[in-house]
């Protein structure tokens, strides 16, 4: 269990970092990526696609200056803690979409729940091709690592933040 514990870490943190530095980790495609042969992260790139969590875009490149999206980042997050696939129903923006499965895992393990997405009257939208927030990665990954990611009150003195 520590071993794997720290293997998750270990590949949330890189999938931060890269996230934080370039915008993107894009998924769902060829493995022999064109684009990266003179960028700083291509070993960290390329051992993510060795491990199967990332794989670049069809036309086999990486697009290391895009953003990443919802539906993206979902499907490197279940890839990289091995959470299966399922199939889900609370969103009703996603029941075609190609990464439908890992959003269903994601909602399965906690990582994301429907709630946080509502419309009205019985629509939830997650929005899967839209950029993914700062904000959002940090819940997931709090959350994929079993922490608690509601917001604590300081109700100490103050006076050393002013």
């Amino acid at each position: 269990m520590k071993i794997k514990l720290k293997r998750i870490n270990s590949v949330l943190l890189t999938l931060l970092i890269m996230v934080q530095l370039f915008g993107v980790i894009p998924v769902n495609a060829a493995t022999n990526l064109t684009d990266i042969s003179d960028h700083w992260a291509k070993t960290q790139i390329e051992e993510l696609v060795e491990q199967g969590i990332i794989n670049g875009y069809p036309d086999n490149s990486f697009k290391p200056s895009n953003a990443i999206s919802r539906a993206e980042f979902i499907t490197v997050i279940t890839k990289a803690l091995d959470i299966e696939q399922a199939k889900q129903g609370d969103f009703t923006d996603t029941m075609n979409h190609w990464a439908q499965g890992y959003i269903g895992g994601a909602i399965d393990y906690g990582l994301i729940d429907a709630e946080d997405y509502y419309v009205s009257q019985d629509i939830y939208n997650f929005l899967p091709d839209q950029g993914i927030t700062r904000g959002e990665m940090a819940e997931i990954i709090v959350k994929a690592l079993g922490q608690d990611y509601s917001a604590r009150t300081y109700t100490g003195n103050l006076d050393r933040f002013i």
